[in-house]
């Protein structure tokens, strides 16, 4: 056998000391050599999270989020990192397989891919048995002891936590848990990923897209009961005490709609501790896959609800918007037209969200007054079902939807499977659950008219507060989830992040690095020769067109004027340009759209944060009685909390906003030919 021999002295030189440098990736980098690691593997701490004592912290790498936490070394124990001796110690080069210690290191930090770091980690559970292994002539049990004694402490460290299992995030990809304790910091994370966790599913993007019937996007209904499963079991795993949770609530993607065979009231309130929820809900549903946000096969359907009411705009004054194909009431519509017999067998529709709670109070939760504004069938003003739009709707429809409820108001008390099977405690109250858009507004503490914010995730969304709505053609206008009086407005656009991923695969290596190194090389305004691109890789919402990207250049354009600017089509762009007019395009519509909406131009976590948050509100609200400003939960506070924001970035050249404002309305011209050209409604 071939002689390896390796010397831990370093030669009579001090082996550089690599503390605090030393990372563990998950995943192979088919490299090796220098590289400027520093100047894009940047990590830092995540918010306050802390999982079994271990402090969280954050970096991208090549576009991906990942979590670890660093480690220190068993007390006794040095690292060392080890390179193949190429000279003897006469200077002569050397091929024999001897190595050396090139540096030493006390701490390693430890990276983890879609999970959260904790002590079931199998790295970090390798590190036990270092202490064992030296205490092989102690007495064992003290080991045992000491292990259950921090166990302990872990457990009883929090006074009071808040949960919200999964949120759809983003929408249609992941499911999300977040903890909050009585102090608004988050104490657990978990997520799962639809594709890679619950590939038996085999969804790409968390959904089914139908080649047979053009643009019909679902999700198997089931898939997401088991991801619920998949959720809890990790939070059990990571130690969390369940029993010392004193309310949940949870974000659903908006407008999705599940449908209950009927008899399945008997499945909710007879649930079996002793079996995974997934295994208990297969025969529950009448209609198996679920519409979802994405999907855009109702416009007929749409057309026929805004004619009974006397147009679009009509329908927007009375719910708040126009009927849009993703909306709950045109999807119930096509339901009844093309299932006949799955909308008879149907006792009930829940939405995403109140499907959630239903698991979790063993009983049909209300639909709630926010969440339920995105269906195109409640009356903003009077918060209630509209009869007119119900009836143009489908036949017994009001029975099969319930009852609606305010967003603070408890839905009730968590179901027994849970008490049994988690160890919940039995007065723990499940609030009432919403949709992901009015759990961001909640989560990012917006509170005042003006407020206003943008997400970017798998829909990009705009919204804001305001005391005086003023429904039209574009937009949503919805109550306030925190505020009993007043309402959030919203845009929506389908093509967020999963079209920005199209143009990274196809102009940039599939790299973010190389997508931002492409941006940041393109001039603003895409140079004096204007560049303008439209890319939308599913229909979109606003403006209403079909899938098709369309790429312009400007002549005679120098941001100062447009006299004399005209535009001609182009096939494609170079790659810097594509990546500049994406995003540019997207921000310019945006900005665009909010004006011409009326939202408010503002001076300046998510949902799944958002949704924990009114855990905590409807549980206080429940205390006192009667609804509390949510304000009054983090007042004089908020820095000391995971609500907090910093400050990222400052605006650039001022100069820029007059010339890009230029380009803003000859978007809007380009835009509103496109849509008398080739719009779906």
């Amino acid at each position: 056998m071939e002689r390896r021999d390796i010397d831990l002295r370093r030669d009579g030189e001090i082996a550089m000391n690599l503390t605090g440098k030393i990372h563990q990736l998950p995943c192979c980098i088919k490299f090796n050599g220098p590289t400027s690691v520093s100047h894009y593997f940047k990590p830092k701490p995540s918010g306050e999270m802390e999982v079994d004592g271990l402090r969280v912290e954050e970096v991208y790498f090549r576009g991906r989020k990942l979590h670890g936490t660093t480690i220190s070394l068993p007390q006794g124990y040095t690292g060392s990192i080890l390179g193949k001796k190429t000279f003897d110690k006469d200077g002569n080069s050397t091929s024999s397989n001897c190595w050396n210690k090139c540096a030493t290191f006390q701490n390693l930090t430890i990276w983890n891919h879609d999970v959260i770091p904790s002590k079931e980690d199998a790295f970090l559970r390798a590190l036990h048995w270092l202490p064992v292994a030296q205490a092989d002539a102690e007495d064992v049990d003290n080991v045992l002891y000491l292990r259950d004694e921090h166990i302990l402490n872990n457990i009883t460290s929090n006074d009071m936590d808040i949960v919200t299992p999964p949120r759809r995030s983003d929408k249609s990809l992941w499911a999300v848990a977040t903890v909050l304790d009585a102090n608004l910091n988050i104490v657990a994370s978990e997520r799962i990923n639809f594709d890679s966790e619950l590939s038996n599913y085999k969804t790409k993007d968390g959904v089914y897209r139908d080649p047979s019937v053009n643009g019909r996007i679902v999700s198997p209904t089931v898939m997401w009961v088991e991801a619920l499963d998949l959720i809890l079991q990790r939070l059990e795993k990571s130690k969390l005490d369940f029993g010392k949770i004193a309310a949940v609530s949870g974000s659903g993607q908006q407008h999705g709609s599940v449908y209950w065979k009927n008899g399945s009231s008997s499945i909710l309130s007879s649930l079996d501790s002793k079996k995974a929820l997934v295994d208990q809900f297969g025969d529950a549903f009448s209609v198996k896959e679920s519409p979802i946000w994405m999907d855009s096969s109702t416009t007929e359907q749409c057309k026929e609800i805004e004619k009974s009411v006397g147009g679009g705009l009509e329908l927007s004054k009375l719910t708040g918007s126009r009927a849009y194909e993703r909306f709950t009431g045109p999807q119930i519509r096509r339901i009844f037209e093309t299932q006949p017999e799955a909308y008879k067998n149907t006792e009930r529709i829940s939405l995403v969200s109140s499907f959630m709670a239903s698991l979790f109070i063993g009983k049909y939760a209300c639909i709630d007054q926010t969440d339920g504004a995105g269906m195109n069938l409640m009356d903003i003003k009077e918060r209630a079902w509209s009869k007119l739009i119900l009836e143009a709707t489908a036949p017994g429809l009001e029975e099969k939807l319930g009852k609606l409820a305010p967003a603070h108001a408890v839905a009730g008390l968590i179901a027994p499977y849970f008490v049994e099977r988690y160890k919940f405690d039995k007065n723990c109250l499940i609030i009432q659950w919403s949709g992901d858009n009015p759990n961001s507004l909640a989560g990012l503490t917006l509170s005042s008219p003006g407020d206003l914010a943008i997400s970017l995730g798998t829909s990009d969304t705009v919204f804001g507060i305001t005391d005086e709505p003023k429904p039209c053609l574009e937009g949503h206008v919805f109550p306030n989830p925190v505020d009993e009086k007043g309402y959030m407005v919203m845009l929506c656009y389908k093509n967020g992040s999963l079209t920005r991923e199209d143009i990274r695969n196809r102009c940039a290596d599939k790299s973010w690095d190389v997508f931002n190194s492409l941006l940041q090389e393109s001039p603003p305004l895409n140079g004096t020769g204007g560049k303008i691109g439209f890319y939308y890789k599913e229909h979109e919402i606003l403006p209403p067109l079909p899938v098709g990207y369309h790429r312009y250049v400007l002549e005679n354009f120098n941001g100062d004027s447009l006299d004399g600017v005209k535009e001609h089509e182009v096939d494609a762009f170079d790659p810097a340009s594509e990546v500049r007019a994406l995003v540019e395009g997207q921000l310019l519509s945006m900005r665009a759209h909010t004006e011409r909406f009326g939202l408010p131009s503002p001076p300046n976590h998510s949902a799944s944060m958002g949704a924990a948050l009114r855990a905590a509100h409807g549980w206080l609200c429940n205390k006192k009685g009667g609804f509390v400003p949510i304000s009054s939960m983090y007042a004089d506070k908020l820095e000391q909390t995971s609500l907090n924001c910093k400050l990222a970035a400052t605006p650039g050249d001022q100069g820029l906003v007059t010339k890009y404002a230029l380009l803003v309305k000859k978007r809007m011209e380009i835009e509103n030919n496109l849509v008398k050209q080739l719009g779906r409604l």
